[in-house]
């Protein structure tokens, strides 16, 4: 008989973006990608809430609306892009700092991928974030977050669990 494919091993699937040979290399390079959880980055203090929800508004319109914010503002949606890739990276891993790329030698610094590649591991794997369990939670959370919320018993901000109980309702 055979297997057939259930949502939870499509969503499983790795997704392989190419990126295409420069001058001076010989071959194009393929990235295996996943496809990031958005309430684990956010749980986890991955990406931000406030460039998370900016970014949620601007997806939820038409693509074309969403890059030409981020050409103008560069600083939130180039974050949140850079994040977003360097958590849906599998192999090569991307990772966010130079320091990282020159701890392991097989990783690549998210700033050496042209910005079409980054656009494209975006676009490639961000069929969760614009859901209505991410939205609904992350509009829930804003809702209920006090303009300075408490800080943890470390002095941290509470990320984890204020995220669990929003998820869980």
């Amino acid at each position: 008989m055979p297997e057939y494919s259930t949502p939870a091993s499509l969503k499983a699937r790795l997704v392989l973006v190419t990126v295409p040979a420069v001058e001076g290399e010989s071959e194009a390079v393929r990235i295996a990608c996943r496809r990031p959880d958005p309430l684990v980055l956010f749980a986890n203090g991955w990406l931000p809430l406030e460039i998370f929800a900016t970014v949620l508004e601007k997806v939820q319109g038409p693509m074309s609306e969403f890059v030409e914010a981020a050409l103008v503002d560069a600083e939130t949606y180039g974050d949140f892009i850079d994040r977003w890739v360097c958590a849906a990276a599998v192999t090569p891993p991307i990772v966010l700092t130079e320091a990282e790329a020159v701890a392991n030698e097989a990783a690549i610094w998210v700033e050496d991928l042209a910005p079409d590649v980054r656009f494209a591991i975006w676009r490639k794997t961000t069929d969760r974030l614009a859901s209505r369990r991410v939205s609904e939670a992350v509009t829930t959370f804003r809702r209920g977050q006090s303009v300075d919320p408490p800080a943890g018993p470390d002095g941290a901000a509470v990320f984890r669990a204020a995220v669990e109980v929003v998820v869980r309702g």
